[in-house]
């Protein structure tokens, strides 16, 4: 976020990551911040297996090993508006040459206006108060979701419930979605 609102056009992200940790992530998690950010992203990946003298573990529960897996490489770059490339190899070196229009940044920033519904101060002013010393969020679970093919809810998560809530500057627009902390949740929720 803070690259995106410092005005950068192009985010280089290097990363060492093997397969069985956020290989089913890889193909949208550029994507994703080049979208939201409206900036291009350069996925960077390295390949092969380096190993180690000393065996060690992962806290994963496995047995002592000599690496860390198969890091899968997959590079490619992405724009704004979510178009990309195609992936380089999983398992050979290799170079990437792509041009990038940076005009597409604004044009797509522009086109799409995600920063006339943005609320910045909001959510500083949230983010400063879960950080503060003794912060204890309040959690909500629903008992209609199924909560067991997500994470368990723990005493260091915060929740957060969806609510409608319509802005006082778009009053003849339909409702905009807006995430409310569950400190804020001693307001019923509007539904609309």
């Amino acid at each position: 976020l803070m690259f995106g609102l410092n005005g950068a056009e192009i985010v280089f992200n290097p990363s060492a990551t093997v397969g069985a940790l956020s290989e089913p992530l890889w193909p949208i998690e550029a994507r994703c911040a080049s979208i939201a950010n409206n900036y291009f992203t350069a996925a960077i990946n390295r390949i092969g297996t380096e190993s180690f003298p000393n065996a060690f573990t992962s806290g994963d529960g496995a047995s002592a090993h000599h690496d860390f897996g198969h890091f899968y490489g997959s590079s490619y770059v992405t724009a704004p508006d979510g178009s990309r490339t195609p992936g380089l190899s999983r398992t050979r070196d290799g170079v990437l040459i792509s041009e990038v229009d940076l005009n597409h940044c604004r044009q797509v920033r522009d086109k799409w206006g995600f920063q006339m519904t943005q609320r910045l101060a909001e959510y500083g002013e949230w983010i400063s108060a879960a950080a503060a010393p003794g912060f204890r969020p309040q959690v909500i679970a629903d008992s209609g979701v199924d909560w067991s093919s997500g994470p368990a809810l723990g005493q260091s998560q915060t929740v957060v419930q969806l609510r409608h809530k319509r802005a006082p500057s778009l009053a003849a627009q339909p409702s905009v979605p807006q995430l409310t902390y569950a400190r804020d949740a001693e307001e019923e929720p509007v539904s609309k």
